[in-house]
């Protein structure tokens, strides 16, 4: 399955892309310590610590790539909504959507808009299979990036705390 997006397109990720994928991760997180943002995702490198390696492994297994040259951008959706988020644990069937496990982009010009591509391929992903939410959840601490979400139409639902992380929980209505 391949999506046209300007000049990159959007694929379904596979088990080869690991190397690639832990390189955006790595970048992502020297950016952010860059920023003065060590809480977000550390200080250590995604690529040595084995535990987040073998997420993002399995994340593989249902994920998308943005590439153009060089791979951009990774989303990971899946329609299993964690239980703390409010609206879905009081209305499971009702609220039924999708779920971004986890979004990466490139911080290159050349990547500009590939993670709003692909929040938009999630958005239609999610439709296609008769849902009506989009949801993610984010590091609290990092208001930029809440409020890059909330441009993109998501909304605050709720706080979860975590044993060395602090998220929002954010949520979309997609249209019938």
């Amino acid at each position: 399955m391949t999506t046209p997006t300007n000049d990159r397109h959007i694929r379904r990720s596979t088990p080869d892309d690991l190397p690639a994928v832990l390189q955006l991760y790595d970048e992502a997180v020297a950016w952010l310590n860059a920023q003065g943002i060590t809480e977000q995702w550390g200080t250590t490198p995604v690529s040595e610590r084995p535990h987040l390696v073998k997420e993002i492994s399995d994340f593989l297994g249902y994920g998308m790539i943005a590439q153009g040259a060089e791979i951009q951008s990774f989303i990971a959706v899946d329609f299993t909504t964690p239980d703390y988020f409010p609206s879905y644990a009081e209305q499971p069937t009702v609220m039924a959507g999708g779920y971004v496990h986890t979004l990466v982009a490139r911080r290159k010009p050349i990547a500009r808009g590939v993670g709003a591509d692909l929040l938009r391929w999630a958005e239609q992903h999610t439709q296609s299979q008769g849902k009506n939410y989009l949801r993610l959840d984010c590091w609290a601490g990092n208001p930029k990036l809440i409020a890059y979400y909330e441009r993109r139409g998501f909304v605050r639902c709720g706080q979860v705390a975590g044993e060395n992380w602090w998220g929002q929980l954010l949520e979309k209505r997609l249209s019938a």
